[in-house]
């Protein structure tokens, strides 16, 4: 159970783009490049439930 509470966390943080290390965990995790994943903090700030929506909300539409 104590892994929930840190998935919790995880889900409702804010994605910091200025360090790096924290750029390619959120990249692996959304399944993204870099660039998409600025891209989409740029377009929805720097939460990363709402970045996490706008992306898989943005493949929906390619696919």
């Amino acid at each position: 159970m104590g892994d929930d509470k840190s998935a919790d966390d995880r889900y409702n943080a804010d994605i910091n783009l200025e360090n790096e290390d924290e750029v390619e965990e959120w990249c692996r995790s959304f399944a993204c490049t870099a660039a998409q994943l600025r891209a989409a903090v740029t377009a929805m700030g720097h939460s990363a439930k709402r970045v996490r929506v706008y992306l898989r909300d943005k493949q929906q539409s390619v696919t």
